[in-house]
């Protein structure tokens, strides 16, 4: 239902967006996807059914809300030091190639992480901000 209700946002919003409101499909799905190449094996217990159950929940409240993603498809790795920007996606590749489970796991928990870090900036930031004072509160002695 969440999935749906995503989707259906997601098409009726512009295009050429530079954030997503609420967390991608693909991005939920890399997550799931992630986590059970991480394990390999289901792992046995009751605590890893409730936590995954947890996370499957959590992952369907972030595409529904507003909490906004960055959307990858403004990236442009030829700005800037190119030579920079080759190293590092070769060792991200790399590191995808060698250490797949871990380096996925990583990726997907990041960008899982970014709107929501985002989130809690905007927070902070407008709770530290001065508040104005109207006029009327304003004593001149």
């Amino acid at each position: 239902m969440c999935g749906a209700t995503r989707l259906a946002r997601f098409n009726i919003q512009l295009k050429n967006l530079k954030h997503f409101a609420g967390l991608p499909i693909p991005a939920a799905a890399g997550f799931v996807a992630a986590t059970v190449h991480l394990f390999g094996a289901p792992p046995e217990g009751q605590g890893f059914i409730i936590s995954f159950a947890v996370v499957t929940y959590l992952l369907s409240f972030l595409m529904i809300s507003t909490v906004r993603y960055p959307s990858l498809k403004q990236v442009n790795l030829g700005r800037g030091k190119s030579h920079l920007n080759v190293l590092l996606l070769a060792f991200l590749v790399a590191g995808v190639i060698w250490y797949s489970q871990p380096v996925l796991m990583a990726l997907a928990g990041v960008y899982l992480c970014t709107g929501l870090v985002s989130r809690a900036h905007q927070f902070v930031k407008v709770r530290l901000q001065p508040k104005e004072l109207s006029p009327e509160e304003v004593k001149l002695d």
